[in-house]
């Protein structure tokens, strides 16, 4: 990748995850809940099945490109849908 192009990635421009994350439906994944912070998503062609995403809504490379708040919340959310979803699903890490 061209070093002009991975800078433009960086910023967020031309981001084909911040493109379609929003979206119901898009043509890797199905969304599951929109929460403050993030979207939680289940992908079409799943590694390991029934694992969900949990995507920030906004652009980062980087955990510690986020702001105090924003690292807070996404880290709560992220427990906040794992803790049942792995009930759920009965699957133990």
């Amino acid at each position: 990748m061209a070093p002009e192009q991975w800078a433009r990635l960086k910023q967020g421009e031309d981001c084909c995850l911040c493109a379609d994350i929003h979206l119901d439906v898009n043509e890797f994944s199905f969304r599951v809940a929109e929460l403050e912070w993030s979207y939680v998503r289940l992908a079409r062609n799943q590694y390991r099945r029934g694992w969900p995403l949990v995507a920030l809504k906004r652009h980062a490379c980087e955990l510690f490109e986020l702001s105090d708040s924003e690292s807070d919340g996404f880290w709560r959310e992220l427990a906040a849908v794992a803790r049942p979803w792995i009930t759920c699903t009965s699957r133990r890490r």
